[in-house]
């Protein structure tokens, strides 16, 4: 198997913790969030590659430019900050599921937005892991598992 690294584009947007939080992390801040990617394939195409990187690039950059870029990621579960962002049309994204915005909740949600990506793109590269930088010294890692993805080449 063939596997190749991607570093996304870096992005800023600002996050609380609410479920059960009582830190400092309950109080809205930001970060400089980083992606890194790993994907694979079992045979190179045609040119030697897994995937251009710079069809990775493009893919999933164009979708945390549109989605997660001067954002503020909210919990569905809290409304105030909800409300408050919806009402002053600010830009935000819902992390669904009800979880808290936390690093590894993002990072296991990304893995499942590029796969389908990766998927509906037609490439047959396979989504490996999902890491999500939030401090230049904390990082959350997503690795696919024995969780089955529908449709996907892979073939988990």
């Amino acid at each position: 198997m063939f596997q190749i690294k991607v570093a996304l584009r870096s992005f800023c947007a600002a996050h609380r913790l609410v479920k059960g939080y009582k830190g400092q992390c309950s109080h809205l801040h930001g970060h400089n969030y980083s992606i890194n990617i790993a994907l694979s394939g079992d045979k190179l195409d045609s040119i030697g590659m897994v995937i251009d990187f710079s069809v990775v690039k493009s893919l999933f950059n164009a979708w945390i430019d549109a989605n997660l870029d001067h954002a503020t990621l909210v919990c569905s579960e809290d409304s105030s900050l909800f409300e408050f962002l919806k009402h002053d049309e600010q830009k935000h994204y819902v992390l669904p599921g009800a979880k808290n915005t936390t690093a590894e909740s993002l990072a296991e949600h990304l893995y499942s937005v590029f796969s389908t990506l990766l998927d509906e793109s037609g490439e047959q590269a396979c989504m490996d892991e999902v890491e999500v930088w939030e401090t230049v010294r904390s990082a959350a890692v997503y690795r696919s598992g024995s969780t089955v993805i529908t449709g996907s080449a892979c073939g988990i």
